[in-house]
């Protein structure tokens, strides 16, 4: 089992999952969360998995898709999951490539259709199958393909985690501008510390610790 970090160490969050004021904007739905950093453009893996596809799109600019195996979802869970990272100046990795959180993916940037500033836009998809398929796309694309299935992404707030600790040092907070604008929520950008103690376990832990302890005093009652 792993946990999935932020792709972007000092992230400010611009927009959120299938968020209301980016569908009255743009006219459809916004797949995935957008990510900004003003101090560092390197998009990191964000755990253990492999490249399936990666290179300039024609709608999407720098594309990078992974695959990580074994994702802990905060929502109860454990799958396989597909990242989607787009709108990169620079893509660094290629396909097949093993990853981990040490591997560079590309730069931030601003390329492709979708896109009106730079930023990361990252998606997670729980369709392994088909991973270089979305249902955003009208037509197949050279990278990506259109897809003609139910909507299988899920959202990017609920599977990644902010590492504080070394090397990574993370960090994560909402664009103040973007925020007041109705494009992010207190749950797009609230990521639990990767680091912070597992407290259910811990909990579970001295319950059972417990329970010996007194399963032992009764016997000396007895």
């Amino acid at each position: 089992m792993q946990k999935l970090i932020l792709p972007l160490n000092n992230c400010q969050v611009l927009c959120g999952y299938k968020n209301e004021a980016y569908r009255k904007a743009w006219g459809r739905p916004h797949y995935g969360q957008d990510h900004w950093s003003s101090k560092d453009k390197t998009v990191w893996a964000m755990g253990s998995g492999e490249v399936v596809a990666a290179g300039f799109d024609n709608v999407y600019g720098g594309t990078a898709v992974v695959l990580y195996k074994s994702v802990y979802l905060r929502t109860g869970g454990v799958i396989d999951l597909v990242a989607r990272c787009y709108h990169m100046s620079a893509v660094y990795v290629k396909a097949g490539q093993a990853v981990t959180t040490a591997t560079k993916i590309g730069l931030m940037g601003n390329t492709g259709q979708y896109t009106s500033g730079e930023h990361l836009h990252v998606e997670f998809d729980t369709d392994t199958k088909w991973p270089c398929y979305t249902i955003e796309l009208k037509n197949n694309s050279n990278i990506m393909k259109k897809g003609s299935g139910p909507d299988t992404t899920i959202d990017p707030a609920g599977v990644l985690y902010v590492k504080a600790s070394a090397p990574d040092n993370q960090s994560a907070k909402p664009n103040a501008d973007y925020y007041s604008r109705g494009f992010g929520l207190e749950k797009d950008f609230l990521f639990p510390e990767f680091d912070a103690p597992d407290y259910k376990a811990l909990y579970e832990k001295e319950q059972q610790r417990y329970s010996t302890l007194v399963a032992e005093l009764r016997k000396l009652i007895d």
